[in-house]
């Protein structure tokens, strides 16, 4: 039983990469549950940073209003966990929580991480380029939004592989629009940096686009890259059921639990 449930714990915290939920740590409470969804949904794409309606902040001012709509997400989310999931759920969301909350601190508390990260975003010179980096984690949503229905045997190389996929496509998307190298791998660990660390815990070996190539069974890996084949950012977006993360990890509890 401890092994099965160390088992759901890992693969249900790397739903949570692309996109980047933050939120603190959560108790499941006996309070009525009064919000949908939707709303959830809501809240959690609010927690995103990096999305295709993203703008350049042009200022430490613009940083902080991001910041200030970051945390209204958290404490939205967080109320959601609090009252309408299950133990099992508010355990897995809390553990994810405890990165990004770390991060979201780090970002929005201390001015001189604002400085560089107002400095690495000046290297887009439109919005958007930037935006363009969304594809990414629309891609990764679509990969992740499935992973209920994917057998036992390949959910763990399911997850881990389209990570790295998704790592690759922010370098390689990112160095089309930006010249700096270390600007490109700033914006790619703000956005994946929440379940990295998890990620590389669980992945065993998994540990690049090569692993998978070799050790994935073929038509497995075969099927996984040719789900988000197209790069046209329409296509992939019309095959996203959701606004953020928060229903595929709910998804695949549910299906993981019954």
């Amino acid at each position: 039983m401890l092994k099965m449930f160390q088992s759901v714990m890992n693969l249900s915290i790397v739903v949570l990469v692309v996109v980047t939920l933050w939120w603190d740590g959560v108790d499941a409470a006996a309070k009525k549950c009064v919000m949908s969804e939707s709303d959830a949904e809501a809240c959690g794409a609010q927690m995103l940073i990096l999305n295709e309606n993203i703008t350049i902040p042009k200022s430490e001012a613009e940083i902080l209003e991001k910041c200030t709509n970051i945390e209204k997400g958290i404490e939205c989310y967080k109320e959601y966990a609090k009252t309408c999931l299950d133990p099992m759920a508010s355990r897995v969301m809390s553990m994810v929580g405890r990165n990004g909350k770390k991060l979201a601190d780090r970002i929005c508390k201390e001015e001189s991480s604002r400085t560089e990260l107002l400095n690495h975003f000046n290297c887009w010179k439109s919005s958007e380029d930037l935006q363009k980096l969304s594809i990414c984690l629309d891609k990764y949503m679509v990969q992740m939004q499935g992973l209920a229905d994917v057998s036992n045997d390949d959910r763990i190389p399911t997850v881990c592989c389209s990570y790295h996929m998704l790592k690759a496509c922010m370098k390689s998307q990112g160095e089309k629009t930006c010249t700096k190298p270390e600007s490109v791998a700033f914006i790619d660990n703000m956005a994946t940096g929440i379940t990295g660390d998890l990620v590389k815990f669980v992945c065993g070996k998994f540990k690049s686009l090569e692993d998978c190539d070799t050790k994935m069974d073929t038509n497995s890996w075969q099927t996984l890259k040719e789900l988000v084949a197209s790069d046209d950012p329409q296509v992939i977006k019309a095959m996203k059921k959701y606004q953020s993360p928060f229903a595929a990890l709910k998804d695949m509890l549910k299906k993981i639990k019954n």
